[in-house]
């Protein structure tokens, strides 16, 4: 996590510097490029280093990556008092200067606690929204942050932190021994919760509403940063104040739709690590959240084995085949595979009006029914906006069962 492009250009150039790491697409070649010759590159390439060797090399820059300076620092060591005692004193010269830039940066970096690992949430609001900023503590030093905007809902601030920690929590690649809150999940998710992270992380992890010292600070600190975050993106214009259902209009139009938005579901699948697959439906009216209309379904189709077209039909299949309502717009999270499973089904119902529209994730790229092209709809138009807080909102939704 990095606060800004500039401290991560800044990284990448010290990683490149400490550790040879290859950066060419080519991986069978007969002799390696100039990068070796230099001293840049170890020339996997080629064979001149063996799988094990380069991958503790990465090892190592995903722990620097990680924070964990201290531990690398150790590793390291190892490894060069391991080169030396087999009379390898250039991968030991090579080893021991990785070691002291290691060392030099460990220095750079601002002890915040005595030590230990912490992920710090703080939670602020206004008129315009919601704003979460994640300080990341890795060895007692904090080594980054992170922040992330959302429309505001009725939702409490106890509700709102307990969704967002299912959803991030879910996706990241490290979870700390401790996360500090600005207000606790109710106990009987904060049980389940610290279950979860527990077992995803191989140790014990506990959530905390510190009420002194240093760590209360730092998360006074962390909420204060919120607040002049949202603060600052309201005065940048980077908000737009639009009604929901102007965006909805706005979307609307962009589909070339020739109905009212008045409501749009939107489907999404998920399941943990192949097992207990699940599906969420959510419900926008005008642009809004109906919770009310929010419906969760247990997936028996591809029990055990994970399916997402054939989840995708199930899910489809049981919402529309004996329906109250039919909405103005199904939105299908995923690409063209996940849209034409849907499509299959639903129009095998007789629904042959009901528009249909696919989102994948990645460009954020709207796949419609009968067209090869993909639409692209503007980075900050309140149109995307919209369809993408739908899409989380039913992504969420669907972890959160």
């Amino acid at each position: 996590p990095y606060a800004d492009a500039g401290a991560m250009h800044a990284t990448v150039k010290l990683l490149r510097s400490m550790f040879p790491l290859r950066n060419c697409r080519k991986m069978n070649t007969d002799r390696p490029c100039l990068q070796y010759h230099i001293k840049r590159c170890l020339a996997p390439c080629a064979g001149y280093v063996s799988r094990e060797d380069y991958g503790k090399m990465i090892k190592a820059v995903c722990m620097l990556l990680d924070g964990r300076t201290s531990e690398l620092e150790r590793e390291l060591k190892l490894q060069m008092q391991q080169a030396a005692e087999n009379y390898a004193f250039e991968e030991a010269a090579r080893v021991r200067d990785q070691l002291q830039a290691v060392i030099r940066l460990n220095e750079q970096q601002k002890a915040v606690t005595s030590g230990g690992d912490l992920d710090i949430v703080g939670l602020a609001k206004d008129s315009s929204g919601t704003c979460l900023q994640i300080f990341f503590v890795r060895g007692g030093k904090l080594i980054g942050r992170d922040n992330f905007f959302l429309q505001n809902d009725d939702d409490s601030d106890q509700e709102i932190l307990t969704a967002f920690i299912k959803q991030y929590y879910n996706e990241a690649s490290f979870v700390p021994r401790e996360i500090l809150l600005p207000v606790l999940p109710a106990a009987d998710e904060l049980i389940v919760l610290e279950e979860w992270l527990t077992a995803r992380a191989g140790r014990k992890v506990e959530f905390l509403q510190p009420q002194r010292g240093t760590k209360r600070e730092l998360l006074h600190l962390a909420v204060e940063n919120a607040a002049k975050l949202l603060e600052e993106r309201l005065r940048k214009g980077q908000v737009s104040l639009k009604t929901e259902e102007q965006a909805a209009e706005e979307l609307q139009k962009a589909l070339q739709l020739p109905n009212v938005l008045e409501r749009m579901d939107c489907f999404d699948i998920s399941h943990t690590q192949g097992t207990e697959t699940v599906a969420s439906m959510v419900v926008f009216r005008n642009g809004k959240p109906s919770k009310k209309d929010y419906r969760r379904y247990k997936i028996e189709s591809t029990e055990g084995k994970p399916d997402d077209f054939k989840s995708m039909q199930e899910v489809v299949y049981r919402r529309y085949k004996d329906y109250e309502e039919l909405p103005s717009l199904v939105i299908i999270d995923g690409g063209k595979g996940q849209l034409s499973s849907a499509l299959e089904v639903i129009r095998g119902l007789g629904l042959h009006e009901l528009p249909v529209i696919g989102l994948a994730k990645r460009e954020e790229e709207i796949f419609t029914e009968g067209s090869s092209e993909s639409i692209l709809l503007d980075r900050d138009s309140d149109s995307l906006h919209l369809i993408q807080r739908i899409r989380d909102e039913a992504h969420r939704f669907a972890i959160t069962y």
